[in-house]
């Protein structure tokens, strides 16, 4: 009998041992993980320690269980047992344990400065099979999970495809009457939306084009079209119909495009009334089309979803290309919903030379890089420039700094206005952001305007400047979200904070 007692006392003290050996390789209290080794036994047969009736409460939600203390005071501690994690997914193919509790992330192999940063902080990997520990998900699908956990952060907002989808970002802008002093004139045909405000709108501005082109010289319009184009445009500004016969026309244009004028819009329109196609959910400059022809658009767009925008007919043109400028903005929701402006941009140019005559030659007309590649005349390294090189040819050409002076303040305004306009449908889940890209153009008058936004923003080496400027904006992103969202005395790097909360 005493045997067996010193027995079960040798047992006791070599379990009692490997507890506290437990206990100091995961940092954490003996006493505590020796009442966990000694209620795991129990909490394994479904059993209340202190009870021999079957306890069906015990396991806790993200396998925790509470341990009471003296004066009702409780903590949760991971059970004993690590996870093992046989991993045959995209991430490779090993066997790994991982401590339950540890920062892990996951992230598209697309961001590969993610990865790399992320390891440079203490931070792993998560296996494919172990996806739903992860702390952190950065990944191009934009779609959420259907709950957050509470200490989970990821790397899209709900909804934001109000903002970054053609359709959407139009019909929002439309009802936000400020955005026509930055986004040209929309209009959406699809099976839901009729197509004569369109229609009426093409009219209206074929119109003004005559009107203009009779300006410059009156025999590139005929009689007929001239009355025509100043009946439309009487009914625009409400004056009385215009008569055959009368001796001076001259003075009734010119009176006619003055009133005109005042149109935040006047000067981009032009006087070829060209308009921009676009599928309404489709990126990368997929099936864009340029159009003069109302039969012609109509006939294009006659199934699906379409974005109809007037063309920009008066770019600013930098050495004979056109260009646009792509501009990241970071929207995060931890404590306030919030706005980061990055203070570093680059331009895209096209792969031809500007000619308005020929619209049939996207390499001329657009400036995305995965459309551009493709021309015979592409050239990588003179398809993009840095905001500096961009900021030293305007102080060169006008003797003035205009992009620190104008363009920059008005495209931060755009920014703010365009969250603004779809704030109340964009679902703020906490512990959310986005890395959107924003894409302008500049006019003849230096004034900016809103092409597209777009969410997962392509983060290749495409050239020498996306590399040197991706290599910075995606650490300085991490150090909003994982840094600043804590201390709000944090670095955020080439980040600017917009708002402090819309």
């Amino acid at each position: 009998m005493t045997s067996v007692k010193n027995e079960s006392k040798t047992l006791y003290k070599e379990k009692e041992q490997r507890s506290r050996t437990l206990s100091k390789k995961n940092n954490l209290p003996v006493v505590s993980r020796i009442i966990q080794t000694r209620k795991f036994k129990f909490f394994e047969e479904g059993k209340n320690p202190s009870s021999s009736a079957p306890n069906f409460l015990a396991k806790k939600e993200n396998n925790f269980f509470e341990i009471s203390k003296p004066f009702e005071r409780k903590i949760q501690l991971p059970l004993l047992k690590s996870t093992k994690i046989q991993n045959k997914g995209k991430f490779g193919s090993m066997s790994k344990t991982v401590p339950f509790g540890e920062r892990l992330f996951i992230a598209d192999s697309d961001y590969p400065d993610v990865i790399s940063c992320l390891k440079s902080r203490g931070w792993r990997e998560c296996q494919e099979l172990n996806k739903d520990r992860c702390i952190l998900k950065f990944l191009k699908n934009p779609k959420l999970p259907e709950s957050i956990k509470p200490n989970q952060i990821i790397n899209h907002l709900s909804r934001i495809d109000e903002v970054s989808t053609k359709v959407k970002i139009c019909r929002n802008l439309k009802k936000f009457p400020i955005s026509y002093d930055f986004f040209p004139e929309c209009y959406i045909i699809s099976p839901k939306d009729s197509a004569d405000e369109f229609i009426e709108a093409f009219k209206r501005n074929q119109a003004e084009s005559i009107l203009k082109l009779y300006k410059e010289n009156e025999s590139q319009v005929t009689h007929d079209d001239l009355i025509k184009s100043l009946n439309i445009i009487q009914r625009k500004i409400e004056e009385k119909p215009i008569k055959k016969g009368i001796e001076n026309y001259n003075s009734l244009v010119e009176n006619f495009l003055k009133v005109l004028e005042n149109d935040k819009q006047y000067k981009i329109r032009g006087t070829k009334n060209i308009w921009i196609v676009k599928p309404g959910f489709k990126s990368r400059g997929r099936d864009i089309m340029l159009y003069r022809s109302l039969e012609e658009i109509l006939e294009y767009t006659k199934n699906n979803s379409w974005v109809i925008q007037k063309y920009i007919e008066n770019p600013l043109i930098i050495n004979k290309y056109k260009f646009d400028i792509r501009q990241w903005v970071l929207v995060t929701c931890f404590s306030n919903f919030e706005i980061f402006f990055y203070k570093q941009c680059y331009l895209r140019f096209s792969a031809k030379e500007y000619d308005l005559s020929e619209i049939n030659d996207l390499y001329i007309h657009l400036t995305n890089n995965s459309i551009a590649k493709y021309s015979p005349l592409f050239s990588q390294n003179e398809s993009m420039w840095h905001i500096d090189q961009f900021r030293q040819w305007l102080i060169e050409k006008n003797n003035d700094d205009i992009w620190d002076k104008s363009i920059l303040p008005k495209v931060k305004n755009i920014v703010l206005n365009t969250i603004k306009s779809a704030k109340e449908k964009i679902s703020a889940k906490r512990n959310t952001f986005e890395l959107l890209g924003f894409d302008f153009m500049i006019d003849s008058d230096f004034k900016p305007w809103l092409i597209e936004v777009n969410t997962s923003p392509a983060m290749d080496y495409s050239t020498n400047i996306t590399k040197e400027l991706v290599q910075q904006v995606l650490p300085d992103t991490l150090k909003v979200i994982l840094d600043y969202s804590s201390d709000p005395t944090a670095s955020i790097g080439g980040f600017e904070k917009l708002s402090q909360s819309l």
